[in-house]
């Protein structure tokens, strides 16, 4: 007997076998989103309600579509180019200044891309001080190129190339979420591919050019909802129901966000490149940005806790077939409450692990716990962890109740489509799996 047959009398071990052909129309056999649909009447008010949904964030996106050029930060000289190179050879030098600490370079770098491949950049190299660039010989790097700047001083360092290592990793990744995925993992990378898009295309373009923070992020994470949702798991009631709970428990977490943001005056300012994005793009509302970071970024928590809600219900539906509505919401609130308590911990570890360079120097400049963690660089993280964690929680209410009552028949509407057998089974005239 298992947990669901323990808690729930209505599902006990006489029931319906699981693998019958009447568990498997819409149950394990094509997802564990596919969840076998009761009431016509509330699947077509689900239906309504993410068509009136998806209008909104077409026209909210034609709207708030950005516009218009984008200010280059404060520093940025006219014509730089951006190029690679190999450090070919790298000779000690003496230093340019009496203050230098340390032995100087001289580094000769190749340049492999851009309008001057072929030619022999001269790098000073001043490795002293904490953080600067020390390239040896063989060592990929970039480099910023002037070409109006004077003979000798027409490349500095930039940063090292790292393409090579992350392409390696990227393809370890895809080809682990294939392997263990199949077709359906591939769908899942596409959608992956296009909320990187939606957010690199659309997102940071129009927040650049002065876009409101708050409708700018809402508009994209329903997009890359939709997207990354329906292309991983198809188009069937069991990705509706994730999809509604997703944009209900994200309208919670952007609601709480901007109160509490108003609430704990936060200026936006605690980070150091704030001050740069408002000299170089004096419309940005850089406090948005915050709730902007927050609603994009409880968006990935949302997305997984409505799946496993759906995927939660649909196989206690496929075990036990006549199972209550009351039944289901009980059993995959347990499963839920399972989920949350093994997240909300990693979630916030997530939030201090990022923040851990911040907690340090505070800490060493003598603040105690309390004045730490009220900081507005390290408030900011804690009021997103816990902000995100409370969605997240009701994230699982919200989309366990969608999905029972998705699955729940009315008496009168059973009755009425009696003279009809195999309603359940038919795929073809099945409105919700239709693909």
């Amino acid at each position: 007997m298992d947990e669901a047959t323990a808690a729930d009398p209505h599902l006990d071990e006489t029931g319906p076998d699981p693998t019958s052909a009447h568990s498997r129309g819409h149950g394990h056999g094509h997802g564990s989103l596919r969840l076998r649909p009761g009431s016509t009447r509330a699947g077509r008010v689900l239906a309504i309600g993410i068509g009136a949904v998806l209008v909104a964030t077409v026209v909210g996106a034609l709207v708030l579509r950005p516009h218009g050029p984008v200010e280059k930060a404060p520093g940025v000289i006219e014509g730089t180019v951006f190029v690679d190179g190999t450090v070919t050879a790298r000779t000690e030098v003496p230093c340019p200044s009496e203050s230098s600490t340390g032995p100087c370079f001289e580094a000769q770098v190749r340049v492999t891309t851009g309008p001057t491949t072929g030619d022999t950049a001269v790098l000073q190299i001043q490795p002293g001080y904490p953080g600067a660039p020390d390239p040896h010989t063989g060592d990929r790097i970039r480099m910023a190129y002037f070409p109006k700047a004077p003979d000798g001083f027409e490349y500095t360092f930039d940063d090292y190339q790292r393409r090579t290592p992350m392409v390696l990793l990227g393809v370890v990744f895809v080809a682990a979420v294939v392997v263990l995925g199949g077709f359906q993992g591939v769908r899942a990378l596409v959608g992956m591919g296009l909320s990187l898009v939606a957010v690199v295309a659309y997102l940071l373009p129009a927040l650049l050019r002065g876009g409101p923070p708050l409708p700018v992020a809402l508009v994209t994470a329903v997009a890359v909802a939709f997207a990354a949702l329906y292309l991983a798991h198809g188009v069937h009631v069991g990705t509706h129901v994730a999809f509604a709970g997703s944009v209900l428990a994200l309208t919670l977490t952007a609601g709480l966000g901007a109160a509490f943001i108003a609430l704990c005056h936060f200026t936006g300012y605690s980070d150091e490149h704030a001050a740069t994005l408002t000299i170089a793009a004096g419309q940005l509302d850089v406090r948005g940005l915050i709730l902007a970071g927050l609603v994009i970024g409880a968006l990935g928590v949302l997305d997984d806790v409505t799946v496993t809600q759906v995927s939660a219900v649909a196989e206690v539906q496929a075990a036990a077939p006549e199972a209550s509505t009351l039944d289901l919401y009980r059993a995959g609130l347990r499963v839920g409450r399972d989920h949350v308590a093994s997240s909300v911990n990693p979630l916030f570890l997530a939030y201090a692990g990022a923040s851990l360079p911040l907690l340090l120097l505070f800490s060493q400049g003598g603040r105690d716990f309390g004045g730490v963690l009220t900081t507005e660089a390290v408030a900011v993280e804690l009021v997103g962890a816990l902000v995100g964690s409370i969605g997240l929680i009701a994230a699982v209410p919200i989309t366990t109740g969608l999905a029972a009552l998705a699955v729940h028949r009315p008496a009168s509407e059973a009755a009425a489509s009696a003279w009809d057998p195999g309603w359940h089974h038919d795929e073809d005239r099945d409105f919700w799996d239709r693909r």
